[in-house]
């Protein structure tokens, strides 16, 4: 997914609605989203990066689990 699509994706959501990661659709689980950041914001690494990902690449980082999540939400997508 772009930054662009994701931006299109949010603009119909309420700007107060709390972030959730869904994650494993075959068991699926639960976690807050505390934060953004670019890869290049802290990987200085050239070879790092060509390795891992784009420098530009944008990371949702988890924060704590809530729970078991819902198989519904990737069929909803």
């Amino acid at each position: 997914m772009k930054v662009s699509k994701l931006l299109e994706a949010l603009q119909d959501c309420d700007p107060d609605a709390r972030v959730i990661l869904a994650t494993q659709s075959h068991r699926p689980l639960e976690s807050h989203a505390i934060g953004i950041v670019q890869r290049d914001w802290y990987d200085a690494d050239p070879d790092a990066t060509s390795r891992e990902g784009r420098p530009n690449d944008v990371l949702i980082l988890e924060g704590d689990q809530i729970g078991y999540g819902i198989r519904a939400a990737w069929d909803a997508a």
